[in-house]
């Protein structure tokens, strides 16, 4: 199709403040272009490219648009290759519009400003810009079959592909630098974007999945925004403000007319809000005050303030939402009091919603959260959806009933939902920084699988599903039956089964085996909803105590006395063969409860807990012993995937090892926070899941989402039960006993399967962030992708090693051995190793060593525990630890290696004490060697390797405290003499720079003010030459300060980041305040930075509730 191109006539021009006169203006997808009526020889043209700003303003009233159109096109001062491109017109925003973006396909990184809110410090912003923001998900919308988020400041629109299974992001667009967005409002081709008291008015297209989206202006109100949506007129707007207030604006050209304001007579503070209608007149609103109640008020134009006309009390504290649901007449509100309470409206004529002539009483108080309700919104079908502070998900129904609930957002608080009728998806988001979708269903209820009269006095011992989800079990008679066309057939009887049987399935549910308690075995094949004899063969003199698949062609039997033997199956001619024998070490309960094998090795699990390796090449005892590491009731199931080996336990954790130097190396442990866990799934339908049981529910855990996504009330564990996912048909079926009953479920995949839009991190703060060192061979080299790898750890205790990239954050693992939060994390590339050690250390003195592995057989990077140690240990459970002891952290860590053998370890402690430790790499043992009382709690520490080595520790009373060193790391007391008073409060953040005769040391704290201070280097002691001192970057605490190269880097929780330059020559020092930005993650805890290859640009990678990547030009 042709490009599209306007032409205009009789433009008036002024270019570079030069009058032009009348000429034609062309407007088409390359380039602007004006030729003079009064000389065809005069003529301007610019392309898009070296358009710097667009604007709209306001002139003199236009009747025709077509002969009244202004251009003026002015040289940007310091870029003359770039232009400032205005329109100055007094008619319809649409038709300017049109002018703009319909005619025109602009690129949708151009942002349309106006003149009025250009930056005055530009200059210095232009020398950082954010590129990559992680943090909490403040609002959800869905738009059509967008799904349009706010995360922070910047406004992400996704997209789902053709099959369903996947979201993709089609833009982002920073909408307000530093303003979380909490509402979307659309209207057509315009969308109201509000936060805090912002708002912007932006224009948005999307075509054949490619979206382009324009910022026209943004304004500021007076008061908090809580609502706001459109009225009859095409650009016009009301507004509910925190001091219950509306007021309405028209959205002209670049101008904000205060159009109208209607006062509450209740002049209150609301937390919460919904505005009703569209016409002005008859604006309605539902106010959720501080004090418990909702007040409901419509505008009244007589009065010059309206009184309430209802007010609903029930709630018990803050009301955090409201909102009505027209379908059912019913209001539904959540608060602090950890309800949501639904309210029915009955109008006097339900055709008109006359609020004033209607009455409201309370119908149901719904009780399912554990903390506060934040949200709640009604769904198509007039059911009630909710979500809190405690990651729960609530389904309600239109009785009050809870439908269904999920846990999410890895047990972070979801501050954010929306749903969509078009997919019948529940949208969340989360502290995390993730968005997940639910499918809106009722939770599965199981049924029972009644036996007719020839079966109501016997008992199911043991039950299976076959491959096509059918259910089989073996009674108390030794009946095989199976439960096909909606009832219990006869298969075969076999007495020897009626008082014992045992029975396994093999992988790919065509081969079912039962065990006797005389030794007894026989395989039956599996078709067809049928089960038939295959094999009947007597494998030992006793009972046999467990049977595992390995594959569909080998079985592992275990007897009597620990023996268990591999069986090999051949179905033509049908024989079974034992071929290897192993005997298990001796314990109270001798038998295996799970196992697995390869070429090389057998691995299995037994009743109390114990991992053990076997050799197929050598004698029949273990190779490897990991005792009772699952607890002492036992491994439940075991696997063997991507040259992993798998593991779960009734300890309700699941392990990862791999296998190497004939040993079992572990490399993560999850605790799930579930009862037990049963089984490992992998599967196409739902990728790798773990089934489990908790409390009274059958839970199927994803490892990939890091969630529930399928709970199913069972009455808890039972002694014989099965699963099996279909990823043919869609669907999961669960089959159990209780009592004498057989129960069963099948639940179609649709129900089920849940997908993750963007992946969640840390769902509470992150305390620290350490770079991961490249090794010299380059074997964990992360830049050949351009990426940094970035260890974080939290208040939730986990360490997370992520990969950071320009416009991305990848999470690649997640560590769970740590007790209590984590404050501090340190990397360290050995000089005598290939690999790059890490100590983490955090609440309850605990102190951990980790090292950076990289399997011969498995290309993943991964991270392993070497060694745990706790400062505060009791060897007597039951003793109590006084408090000031039990309280103690570890608040930062230094790591050096001075030796093959050793790696030194100093800690600054909360209790006062720098504590050194080393740990022994041969041994893997962490030793305590040394104490040195500070007297005040030790924030942070450095390590600085020079002539001699020294410490350098920074505390709560300002001091920084230089600890000379022996190679082993060993304080000499009688060096401790040199001591600094920096400030007078404490210093949280602390780093250095190391030049040939000198030491810069930068640190900051709760006093907001950025030291440094320059030390002349001898060889018998440090003379401070220079303090530097800013006061003015920061308002208020300091809580992260890097250098790199001349250039220095604070973080503060005002949410500012701060760049000083400093240069020191020939002697002298200088530094200087070069530029701030506004961040946009709350409770800013740090920062770390690097230079990426090939760039000018540093990046500056900031922590706190959230993540946000920024490049700093250098050389802009």
């Amino acid at each position: 199709m042709e490009a599209t191109t306007l032409s205009s006539w009789n433009v008036a021009a002024t270019v570079d403040g030069r009058v032009l006169g009348q000429g034609n203006l062309k407007i088409n997808v390359q380039e602007v272009s004006w030729t003079s009526l009064a000389s065809t020889e005069k003529v301007y043209k610019v392309d898009y490219a070296s358009i710097l700003k667009y604007g709209i303003f306001s002139t003199t009233s236009v009747v025709d648009w077509q002969r009244g159109l202004t251009l003026i096109c002015n040289s940007e001062g310091n870029s003359p290759d770039k232009r400032e491109f205005f329109f100055l017109l007094d008619d319809s925003l649409t038709s300017v519009l049109l002018i703009l973006f319909e005619l025109v396909d602009l690129d949708p990184t151009i942002s349309l400003e106006t003149l009025p809110n250009r930056s005055q410090d530009s200059k210095e912003d232009a020398r950082i810009c954010t590129s990559m923001l992680k943090t909490h998900v403040t609002c959800l919308k869905f738009i059509g079959q967008f799904l349009f988020s706010g995360i922070g400041d910047t406004l992400h629109i996704f997209s789902r592909n053709e099959s369903g299974s996947d979201w993709a992001c089609l833009i982002s667009y920073k909408i307000c630098q530093g303003q979380n967005i909490y509402g979307i409002e659309a209207n057509g081709k315009y969308l109201v974007i509000y936060g805090g008291k912002s708002i912007c008015f932006l224009w948005c297209r999307i075509d054949q999945g490619k979206p382009r989206i324009r910022l026209i202006y943004s304004f500021t109100v007076q008061d908090w925004v809580l609502d706001c949506i459109w009225l009859s007129s095409e650009t016009s707007i009301a507004v509910l403000t925190a001091n219950n207030a509306v007021i309405s604006y028209d959205l002209l050209l670049n101008k904000i007319t205060q159009h109208s304001i209607s006062y509450c007579s209740e002049r209150c503070i609301l937390y919460s809000g919904k505005l009703l209608g569209n016409n002005w007149n008859d604006i309605t609103v539902l106010a959720g005050t501080v004090f418990s109640t909702i007040m409901i008020w419509s505008n009244d134009w007589d009065s010059s303030s309206v009184n309430v006309i209802h007010e609903l009390e029930g709630h018990k504290g803050v009301i955090f939402s409201i909102t009505f649901c027209e379908l059912t007449h019913r209001i539904s509100s959540t608060s602090d009091d950890r309800t949501v309470r639904v309210w029915d409206v009955e109008f006097d004529d339900p055709s008109t919603l006359d609020w004033k002539n209607c009455s409201i009483s309370l119908k149901f108080s719904l009780y399912g959260h554990s903390a506060r309700v934040w949200k709640s919104n009604f769904l198509f079908n007039g059911k009630v959806v909710s979500v809190g502070e405690d990651s729960r998900i609530c389904l309600w129904n239109n009785d009050g009933i809870l439908d269904n609930q999920w846990s999410g957002h890895q047990n972070g608080e979801i501050w954010s939902l929306a749903v969509t009728e078009t997919y019948e998806l529940i949208a969340t988001g989360g502290s995390d920084g993730g968005i997940s979708l639910w499918p809106v269903a009722r939770a599965p209820l199981p049924r029972i699988l009644t036996f007719d009269s020839s079966l109501a006095e016997s008992t199911p011992r043991c039950v299976g599903l076959t491959e096509d989800g059918s259910p089989f079990m073996v009674n108390n008679k030794g009946d095989i039956l199976i439960h096909t066309m909606g009832s219990w057939q006869l298969v075969m009887n076999d007495s020897r089964f009626s008082s014992y049987c045992l029975h396994s399935v093999s992988p790919s549910r065509t081969l079912v085996a039962f065990g006797s308690i005389s030794g007894c075995l026989l395989i039956c094949r599996i078709a067809l909803s049928s089960i038939s004899k295959l094999l009947d063969i007597n494998v030992c003199n006793g009972r046999i105590f467990s049977m595992v698949w390995l594959s569909d062609h080998k079985l592992a039997i275990c007897e009597a006395n620990g023996v268990f033997s591999i069986w090999n199956l051949s179905v033509t001619p049908c024989a079974l063969e034992r071929v290897l024998t192993f005997i298990l070490p001796y314990s109270k309960e001798r038998w295996i409860t799970s196992c697995t094998a390869n070429d090389q090795y057998v691995i299995c699990g037994d009743r109390f807990g114990s991992l053990f390796l076997y050799s197929k090449q050598g004698d029949e005892n273990p190779i490897f012993c990991a005792k009772r590491i699952h607890g002492h009731n036992g491994v439940t199931d075991l696997k063997l995937i991507d040259g992993k080996v798998l593991s779960t336990g009734r300890d309700g954790k699941y392990r990862e090892f791999v296998i190497e130097d004939e040993k079992l190396i572990l490399l993560r442990c999850w605790k799930l926070k579930l009862d037990w866990t049963a089984a490992i799934i992998e599967t196409k339908l739902l990728q790798r899941v773990l089934i489990c049981f908790h409390e009274v529910f059958f839970v199927i855990w994803s490892i990939q989402e890091r969630r529930p996504i399928l709970k199913i009330d069972c009455g808890g564990g039972h002694r014989s039960w099965d699963c099996l996912i279909d990823s043919v048909n869609n669907s999961i079926h669960m089959t159990y006993i209780k009592g004498k009953s057989v129960f069963y479920c099948c639940v179609p995949a649709k129900d089920v399967v849940s997908h993750t839009v963007v992946h969640g991190g840390h769902p509470k703060a992150i305390n620290a962030a350490a770079l991961v060192p490249l090794v010299q061979k380059g074997s964990f080299d992360s830049q050949a992708h351009h990426n940094q790898l970035v260890l974080l750890g939290g208040e939730d205790t986990t360490l997370r090693l992520v990969s950071v990239g320009n416009n991305c954050e990848t999470q690649l693992s997640v560590l769970q051995s740590h007790l209590s939060s984590i404050r501090t994390v340190v990397c360290l590339r050995s000089k005598f190793q290939d690999t790059v050690y890490v100590a983490s250390g955090g609440g309850r003195g605990q102190l951990i060593v980790w090292k950076f592995f990289q399997s011969v057989k498995n290309s993943l990077l991964e991270i392993i525990e070497l060694s745990s140690h706790c400062v505060i240990e009791s060897s007597n459970k039951n003793q109590e630890v006084p408090h000031d002891v039990a309280e103690m952290r570890i608040m930062d860590l230094e790591l050096h290696q001075n030796s093959s053998e050793i790696l030194a370890i100093a800690a600054a402690c909360s209790d006062g004490v720098l504590r050194l430790f080393n740990y022994e790499i041969s041994t893997n043992i962490i030793s305590h060697l040394e104490d040195v009382d500070r007297g005040h709690c030790l924030l942070k520490i450095i390590h600085v390797e020079w002539d001699f080595p020294f410490l350098v520790s920074a505390c709560t009373s300002g001091l920084l405290v230089l600890h000379r060193t022996s190679s082993n790391g060993i304080t000499k007391q009688s060096e401790l003499e040199n001591s600094y008073s920096v400030s007078d409060s404490g210093i949280n953040s602390c780093d250095y720079k190391l030049a040939t005769d000198h030491l810069v040391v930068s640190c900051a704290g709760d006093d907001a003010h950025v030291n440094i201070i320059v030390f002349a280097l001898n060889s018998e002691k440090l003379n401070m030459r220079y303090h530097w001192k800013n006061e003015t970057a920061h308002t208020c605490q300091i809580s992260g300060l890097k250098m790199a190269e001349n250039w220095l880097f604070t973080t503060g929780l005002d949410r500012t980041l701060a760049i000083f330059s400093w240069t020191l020559a020939d002697g002298e020092f200088e530094a200087s305040l070069l530029s701030k930005y506004h961040l946009c993650i709350p409770d800013v805890h740090g920062t770390v930075v690097w230079r990426q290859d090939c760039d000018d640009r540093i990046a500056v990678y900031v922590h706190g509730l959230g993540t946000q990547l920024l490049r700093f030009s250098c050389n802009l």
